[in-house]
């Protein structure tokens, strides 16, 4: 829910980028791909990082890492840095997604080991729904941020939870 939440959020504050930090339309491309070229190289970082200390670990450690990354997105003040923050972001989340799914798969029980994997994707198709309500619902009174307190908040507390049900 919250990777897919953490990938959409961009798009929907594109316009505002655009008006307050005065950048052409065209310069915001490589902002929407930063955060997915970071989850380009996350699967095999946490994945190591799964073998060698725990799959636990690399999930509660990842919710953290994107967690961080996406809450300081709320300081960007150029699209430089934001395209950074966006690509570390992506790390952890393309990092924590197929550790989750390992996860799932190891401990569903056979017969319904599919449908909980589907549950999983299923869940970031809804973070990514989620996406569009919180800034039709919040951007117009707390401005841009509000995505990515929201968006880096939730990971956070996801992680924490984690640490006691896990």
């Amino acid at each position: 829910l919250a990777d897919g939440y953490d990938i959409i959020s961009i798009a929907y504050i594109a316009p505002l980028l655009i008006q307050e930090w005065g950048v052409d339309k065209s310069a915001l491309g490589p902002l929407f791909g930063a955060g997915l070229l970071g989850g380009l190289f996350g699967p095999p970082i946490f994945g190591y990082l799964g073998d060698r200390y725990g799959r636990k670990y690399a999930v509660i450690g990842g919710a953290f890492f994107f967690g961080l990354f996406t809450l300081a997105q709320v300081w960007a003040t150029t699209l430089g840095s934001m395209m950074l923050l966006r690509f570390i972001a992506g790390i952890g989340i393309g990092g924590v997604l197929p550790i989750a799914v390992a996860v799932n798969t190891e401990f569903a029980p056979r017969r319904i080991r599919a449908t909980m994997i589907m549950l999983g994707f299923i869940g970031v198709a809804l973070g990514g729904a989620i996406g569009g309500l919180v800034p039709s619902r919040f951007m117009g009174t707390y401005g841009w941020q509000v995505i990515f307190w929201t968006g880096g908040i939730a990971p956070i507390l996801i992680g924490i939870l984690l640490i006691f049900v896990f």
